[in-house]
């Protein structure tokens, strides 16, 4: 009797240990993901460009600051 009331110790031990591993690994992606930028919007960036190209003292020709932007993280 005693030697299954150790085991029993010592595996609410390692599974006791294992959920909390679990729920900081959890928590931790959370807040990684939460911190990553979101898919950006088609339709603002065109209005970007649009008002940038209407606003450039060139009358809307294409040049280097006409560029979108890269982002980081494409999907």
């Amino acid at each position: 009797m005693d030697n299954f009331i150790a085991f029993a110790e010592v595996a609410a031990a390692i599974i006791a240990t294992m959920g909390l591993a679990m729920w900081l690994e959890w928590l931790a992606l959370n807040g990684l993901l939460h911190l990553m930028p979101g898919q950006p919007d088609p339709r603002r960036g065109a209005r970007i460009s649009e008002a940038r190209i209407a606003a450039s003292p060139r009358q809307g020709k294409p040049g280097p600051t006409d560029l979108p932007a890269l982002t980081v993280f494409p999907h």
